[in-house]
């Protein structure tokens, strides 16, 4: 399951290292897990659902994820 895990998109806090050995950026605030979503999102087909792994909200400061910062990403897409 660890590999297949990676076909998703990372967005956790910390830092990770891939199966191919390369460097993936934790989101160490709200504003980068927003864009790095919004960077993935633009990627998929139409109505492909935007599915991403790792966030944990215990480690981002200040205000929390909410539905409209999901929007800011895409109104439609599941």
């Amino acid at each position: 399951m660890a590999g297949t895990i990676w076909t998703y998109p990372y967005n956790g806090y910390h830092d990770r290292i891939d199966p191919e050995g390369l460097l993936v950026e934790g989101s160490p605030d709200l504003d980068a897990v927003i864009a790095s979503r919004w960077s993935s999102a633009a990627k998929l087909g139409e109505g492909e659902p935007l599915v991403a792994r790792g966030f944990d909200p215990i480690f981002l400061p200040g205000r929390k994820l909410q539905r409209h910062h999901l929007d800011r990403v895409s109104a439609t897409r599941p």
